[in-house]
Order: C-alpha cells, then structure tokens, then sequence
C-alpha cells in the first residue's frame, strides 16, 4: 500500500508511461490520494500495535485489566473495543488531559 501511495509499486508494465499527472488538477488529486492512502496505513499500523498489546496482556494474563487504575475493564467496552488497554473513565480522563485548550498570550 505504501509503495502504491508513493508511486514506487513496481507492478507496472514493461515500457509503461510514467504514471505522473500532468494537469495541476490531477497534480492536487494524486497529492490528495497520496496522503490519504499512508494516513489509513499509519492508523492500521497503529491498530495493530494495539492489538499486539492486547495480545501480550492476554498471555500475561493482565487482559481486561485497566492499566491506569488496575480496576475491571467493562465487558462492553472490550467487546467495541477489543485492544482498549483502559477502563472508560481512565480513557476519558487521558483524553482531556490531550486536548487542553491553549491559551492565548
């Protein structure tokens, strides 16, 4: 996929024309493609370091235990959720701490 984004897949045929856009208009889309298409790699990279994590607590046996509190990640939680590594009110506590509002000088 990312070889696809950056347009060095080498599944092109022999003497195939360059695949480069030539109209600025096919410029922005093929940029706009580009970027999409390795943003959705880097976020399912990222669910799957999840669920190796998740993974490794499940032989560590600690799966289903928050790792911020140590209280009891909620059945339901797990079930939308499968790698969550935090019970709700631990992950929402983690997500405003985040996203605090800057102040302007």
């Amino acid at each position: 996929m990312a070889g696809e984004a950056l347009g060095t897949a080498d599944d092109q045929p022999a003497g195939h024309a360059s695949t480069m856009p030539v109209h600025m208009a096919d410029l922005g889309s093929d940029a706009f493609e580009q970027e999409f298409t390795l943003s959705l790699l880097a976020s399912e990279e990222e669910t799957l370091e999840l669920v190796d994590r998740a993974l490794a607590r499940i032989r560590e046996k600690t799966f289903g235990t928050c790792e911020e509190c140590g209280g009891v990640i909620a059945k339901k939680r797990l079930e939308a959720l499968p790698y969550a590594s935090t019970c709700i009110r631990c992950a929402e506590q983690l997500e405003r701490s985040s996203f605090r509002p800057r102040h302007p000088r």
